[in-house]
């Protein structure tokens, strides 16, 4: 079903986000719980899936800063693309994660894996390695850091 934009107001575009997140994160639990059994259907597949709840999220909230005549609308939709960025970048720090990507990859499934699922895995893998779970905690600490300010500065360029 498509969205129905003529409803947007601000309340809506905070409402489609927060509930993105909440969203994410339930899953997020389900895949970084240690007592989940690691197969590419609970492990890698979820993420997939906070992919594309994020993408809906994006068109009902923050991409509304850029197209709706309601000025209040568009700032709600600004502020609210800071929080879905920051909250979607976030993840790839998060260090529970990283240990279940990484039990999975290390099982007999995985080895096993081609085409697609082989690939998106080994992205996901390439992804958690550059957001720096290989690095020191204090060198991992800085790059969340400097990687949370491009990405207010990036918010704040394009309201501007």
């Amino acid at each position: 079903m498509l969205h129905d934009y003529s409803q947007v107001d601000a309340a809506a575009v905070d409402a489609a986000v927060d509930e993105a997140i909440r969203a994410g994160d339930a899953i997020l639990d389900e895949v970084c719980d240690p007592d989940t059994e690691r197969t590419f259907d609970t492990t890698i597949a979820p993420l997939d899936r906070i992919g594309e709840i994020r993408a809906r999220a994006y068109s009902e909230g923050p991409f509304m800063a850029r197209v709706h005549p309601d000025e209040q609308v568009r700032q709600a939709a600004s502020e609210a693309e800071g929080r879905l960025d920051q909250w979607y970048s976030s993840l790839g720090f998060r260090r529970d994660l990283y240990e279940a990507v990484e039990a999975y990859a290390a099982t007999d499934e995985a080895a096993s894996l081609d085409g697609e699922q082989a690939r998106l895995l080994a992205f996901v893998r390439r992804d958690l390695r550059r957001a720096g779970h290989e690095l020191s905690p204090p060198d991992r600490a800085e790059l969340e850091e400097l990687t949370g300010r491009v990405i207010e500065l990036g918010v704040r360029f394009a309201a501007n």
